[in-house]
C-alpha cells in the first residue's frame, strides 16, 4: 500500500509533558502518518483472526483427544463412573493414614467434604439411580467394597464392562469376576429390571 501525506513532511509540531520535555505525541504522529496507523489496524486484525484460528484447531484437537460429548456427561452410567471413582478416591484419601479401612462407611466419606456437594445426601452418597451408596470393609480391612444398588441392565452391563482398577466386582453377587466382563456376558448378567453392582478396592 503506497501513501504520502506531503503536509506530514512539514509538520513539527510537539507538545510538552509537566516536566517541559518535547516530545512527539503518539496521537500526532498517527494524524500525521495514516499508512503507519493503517499498518496497525492491518495487523492488529491479523493477530486477531490468527488467535480466532488457534482457538478453533485447539478445542477441535481437544475433542479428539477423547472430550466427552454433553449427551454422553448425561447418560447414567457415565455419572455412575464418574462416581464410583470419585468414592475411590474419597476413601483412599481419607483411610491413607489408617493403613487400613476399618470402619469405613458411606457416611463417613460422605461428611468429610471429599465428595461433590451434589452426591451428599442426608443419609450418605446418593447414587445416580435413586438410591443410596453402600461401602464397607473387606477382606480383614485391607479393602473395602462399594455397592450401588437399583442399576438399570443398560447402565448395568456398560458398567460391568468398562470398569477398571478393581480387586473384583458382583453383579447381584453371582456374576462377576476380577477382570471387566465382555459387554455380552454383562449384557446377560444384568438381564434383571434393578441389579446391584459391588466392586471391591485396595
Amino acid at each position: 500500500m503506497l501513501c504520502v501525506n506531503t503536509a506530514a513532511l512539514h509538520d513539527t509540531r510537539y507538545r510538552n509533558d509537566a516536566d517541559g520535555q518535547r516530545f512527539r505525541s503518539l496521537s500526532a504522529m498517527f494524524a500525521r502518518r495514516p499508512c503507519l496507523a493503517r499498518y496497525v489496524e492491518l495487523a492488529l486484525a491479523a493477530l486477531l483472526a490468527a488467535a480466532v484460528v488457534i482457538a478453533a484447531v485447539l478445542i477441535a484437537a481437544g475433542a479428539r483427544r477423547g472430550g466427552t460429548p454433553a449427551a454422553e456427561r448425561t447418560d447414567p452410567s457415565y455419572v455412575a463412573t464418574m462416581e464410583l471413582n470419585a468414592i475411590v478416591r474419597a476413601v483412599r484419601a481419607e483411610y491413607r493414614s489408617a493403613g487400613n479401612y476399618r470402619g469405613v462407611d458411606a457416611a463417613r466419606i460422605a461428611r468429610s467434604g471429599r465428595m461433590p456437594a451434589g452426591w451428599v445426601g442426608v443419609h450418605g452418597i446418593k447414587g445416580p439411580f435413586g438410591s443410596y451408596v453402600r461401602i464397607q470393609p473387606t477382606e480383614l480391612d485391607s479393602a473395602f467394597a462399594v455397592r450401588m444398588p437399583r442399576v438399570p441392565p443398560r447402565a448395568c452391563a456398560r458398567l460391568a464392562a468398562a470398569s477398571t482398577g478393581f480387586l473384583f466386582f458382583e453383579i447381584n453377587r453371582a456374576a462377576g469376576g476380577t477382570a471387566p466382563m465382555r459387554l455380552a456376558a454383562a449384557r446377560q448378567a444384568c438381564a434383571a429390571g434393578n441389579n446391584t453392582l459391588t466392586w471391591a478396592y485396595r
